[in-house]
């Protein structure tokens, strides 16, 4: 279920940000129309048409970002509710790792010393 409703909220992520970007270009229009006011008479003009024409979108990109928040953290709420917490074990049946190494076993815990060939130790004091 969980993944189902990921991909369906990564679909609608994409989505939103394609409509974004594919309105990016009529914003540019307007910035390229403002450069072009010398005057604030011509500014306010230049708004006025803004509004007209661009107002509707403004409202638009504004309602697909405030959606992406949404959905992202909808996203980030199921990721983490699927993530294991520190110490909780990934599997149910997984067993713990014994504490104990099987090289440590009484055959192995012999005197560490280093012994040449003839048997005598390298470790001599002088």
């Amino acid at each position: 279920m969980n993944e189902n409703r990921k991909n369906y909220i990564e679909g609608e992520i994409n989505a939103l940000k394609s409509l974004l970007r594919n309105s990016d270009y009529q914003l540019m229009k307007l910035v390229e129309n403002l450069t072009d006011c010398t005057n604030i008479t011509g500014l306010v003009a230049c708004f006025k048409a803004f509004l007209e024409g661009f107002g509707e979108l403004v409202k638009s990109r504004r309602a697909w970002r405030a959606s992406i928040n949404t959905l992202e953290a909808e996203l980030e709420e199921i990721t983490a509710a699927e993530t294991p917490v520190d110490g909780e074990l990934e599997h149910a049946d997984a067993v713990p790792a014994d504490d104990t190494d099987e090289a440590d076993s009484p055959a192995d815990k012999t005197d560490s010393h280093n012994d040449d060939a003839d048997g005598h130790s390298d470790s001599s004091v002088e």
